[in-house]
């Protein structure tokens, strides 16, 4: 399994233009595309809190005009707005036509700062836009995907070329694919189950990465049986990560499989003995398979400073090999702000 490692692993190579594939399925949501398509389904049930629509504008993936989207945070801060339909209505509509001020008149006698309420108007535009949509009439599976639809085209975008363009397809995808639900003979659903259904969807969708012809390849260790690499890195060689912590089934513990295939014939693996083994011939699997470079890679401690131990299959290595683990570690020290982070604090 590549968590919790897949993330900052993907982050790094991007940042620095290393062209890479991720062969392991990312699941839609961990997508921030799909997850703004979320946001948006549920803005009408949670009567539009304000942190969330400015959550949509800020993104990359906003459809509106950026230019007001400042004036739209500072807006919102002023007014404390919070959520709640009355409180759009109440402390944004008023100000479509007039300047709201931010600031007092200066000494000068000019004005100080203040929203433009042209700003001020695409943000209640938008606002009664949507609402206007989540509440026209039907409640049909069929109605309720178009509503969603419209919702999330009308308020997010990608270009074919941008990394979340599949994934806000993908979930676009997701919300039209549940109408097929009432030529399934479902009930209408109501608002928050038709929700439920969309969060269910996207939870239960996954988004397969195209894999390159060249680059860095990460994989899980189980992918990566039988293949031949000129440099690897394998990383996460900690105890209880590589090899995982073993645990026996609570219902069949392996003193009684071990009976079971001694007078039965039955051959049940063991929990315990069996799954290490599995793990260090996969170990071992690895470690054949780098023909030029390996590095194997794991962390002295965790991001709140406490000591974490290498795995037993480094000693074990170490020791083959003639060199003890201490001496042929080399060692790479944490960036100062996570050291700073975990020191202790008076």
């Amino acid at each position: 399994v590549l968590e919790p490692y897949r993330a900052p692993l993907t982050e790094a190579l991007a940042a620095h233009g290393i062209p890479y594939s991720c062969e392991e399925a990312d699941p839609l949501l961990s997508w921030p595309a799909a997850r703004l398509c979320l946001l948006l389904a549920t803005l009408e049930l949670r009567d539009y809190p304000a942190a969330a629509v400015l959550e949509v504008a800020e993104s990359p993936y906003f459809t509106g005009p950026r230019e007001h989207v400042r004036h739209w945070r500072a807006l919102i801060r002023r007014t404390g707005l919070h959520s709640g339909w009355l409180q759009w209505a109440g402390k944004v509509a008023p100000w479509t036509d007039k300047p709201y001020p931010l600031e007092r008149a200066r000494e000068d006698g000019e004005p100080g700062a203040s929203v433009p309420p042209e700003a001020t108007k695409a943000l209640w535009e938008r606002m009664e836009r949507m609402r206007e949509i989540f509440r026209q009439p039907g409640s049909s599976w069929f109605q309720r995907s178009h509503r969603l639809q419209q919702v999330l085209k009308g308020s997010l975008s990608a270009e074919p070329h941008d990394a979340g363009f599949p994934a806000l397809e993908a979930a676009i995808e997701a919300a039209a694919s549940l109408a097929v639900y009432d030529q399934l003979g479902l009930k209408p659903p109501t608002a928050s189950a038709f929700v439920e259904a969309y969060e269910e969807r996207l939870r239960r969708t996954s988004l397969e990465a195209p894999r390159p012809t060249r680059g860095v390849r990460v994989l899980d260790a189980m992918s990566a049986r039988g293949d031949s690499f000129k440099a690897l890195v394998v990383v996460g060689l900690e105890e209880g990560l590589f090899p995982r912590a073993a645990r026996e089934d609570p219902l069949l513990p392996d003193d009684v499989r071990r009976v079971l295939r001694s007078q039965l014939g039955h051959w049940l693996h063991g929990k315990l003995d069996e799954g290490y083994d599995e793990e260090r011939l996969l170990f071992t699997l690895l470690v054949a398979a780098s023909r030029e470079h390996l590095s194997l890679v794991w962390s002295r401690s965790d991001e709140k400073g406490r000591p974490r131990t290498p795995s037993p299959y480094l000693r074990d290595l170490a020791e083959a090999l003639g060199r003890p683990l201490d001496v042929a570690v080399q060692r790479v020290p944490r960036p100062l702000p996570l050291r700073l982070g975990s020191a202790p604090r008076a």
